[in-house]
């Protein structure tokens, strides 16, 4: 079985590898190597919002999409 995950983008070329990324993840799911940001628990991110908010250059951004499971109106 393959485990798929919804991860925050993150824009490596305006990362300036500031670190507060990492520092911030309340379940160390990303790290900040010599590429940049990576997700290296991507099981353990719980798409909170903490990375996009302290990203002092906006190079991560969560992607949101609204699914709606009412009725559709005639």
């Amino acid at each position: 079985m393959t485990a798929t995950w919804i991860l925050p983008d993150i824009d490596v070329g305006a990362c300036t590898r500031c670190g507060r990324c990492a520092e911030d993840c309340p379940t160390d799911a990303v790290a900040v190597t010599g590429a940049g940001p990576t997700f290296v628990r991507p099981q353990a991110c719980t798409y909170c919002g903490l990375c996009e908010d302290v990203c002092p250059v906006d190079a991560i951004s969560l992607t949101y999409t609204i699914e709606w499971g009412g009725d559709q109106a005639a």
